[in-house]
């Protein structure tokens, strides 16, 4: 069975790029999981179970949404979770409008 690359960004408000990637087990397409981000390209990969990569650092114009680039096939045996556990946090988290924040303070988003 084929496993996925899938390769995630975040872009801050200067337009500087911190890249990460995890193997998912299975396969799964961008479009596939497009639907549930917020605006079909963003997400918070806390709430999803993955890294985020906000630095410490931030302006007052930056934001804590990621990109997904690219969910590829891959040979990679060392898979963190499911493809479909991955979709599953997902759609999950867009039912939940992609709150930020632990404590129940944040934004919420359609």
């Amino acid at each position: 069975m084929k496993n996925t690359l899938l390769t995630y960004l975040y872009r801050d408000a200067s337009n500087y790029k911190f890249y990460d990637h995890i193997v998912l087990s299975g396969c799964i397409s961008f479009d596939e999981i497009a639907p549930f981000f917020h605006e079909t390209d963003y997400f918070l990969p806390e709430l999803v179970g993955l890294k985020s990569l906000v630095p410490e650092q931030l302006s007052i114009d930056d934001h804590p949404w990621h990109e997904v680039v690219s969910c590829e096939p891959t040979g990679e045996t060392n898979a963190s979770m499911s493809a479909s556990e991955f979709k599953n946090r997902l759609l999950e988290q867009k039912c939940k409008k992609w709150m930020v924040g632990s404590d129940g303070q944040g934004y919420f988003y359609d």
